[in-house]
């Protein structure tokens, strides 16, 4: 029910309850699946909630991704302290809201 809240408030641009949503299911899945964090990751999810930023960490007993949400200086703060503080790589990227585009003008071999 919260990733389809989450769905659903994403698709309505809602991007104040992201945040909160985000958190929860991080939340959720720690419990339900019994992972523990490192103390590195741990100290970011912190400060993400101290700044109103949700974040979700995926994979990240094998060093996987960490997505978030929150205002833009909020985020910026964030990287700016995980930068800092981590040995975490950002790596930057966009949402693609119109999925996969398949671009047949070009020639595949090339």
């Amino acid at each position: 029910s919260n990733t389809r809240e989450f769905v659903n408030n994403f698709q309505k641009q809602n991007w104040s309850a992201l945040p909160d949503l985000l958190n929860n299911e991080e939340e959720l899945r720690q419990e339900f699946l019994k992972y523990k964090v490192t103390s590195q990751v741990e100290n970011i999810i912190k400060f993400a909630r101290l700044l109103n930023c949700g974040i979700k960490f995926c994979g990240s007993g094998g060093g996987g991704f960490m997505w978030t949400f929150g205002e833009a200086e909020a985020i910026k703060n964030l990287k700016d302290n995980i930068v800092n503080n981590s040995k975490l790589l950002l790596i930057p990227f966009e949402i693609n809201t119109s999925g996969v585009e398949v671009n047949l003008s070009k020639n595949i071999t090339e």
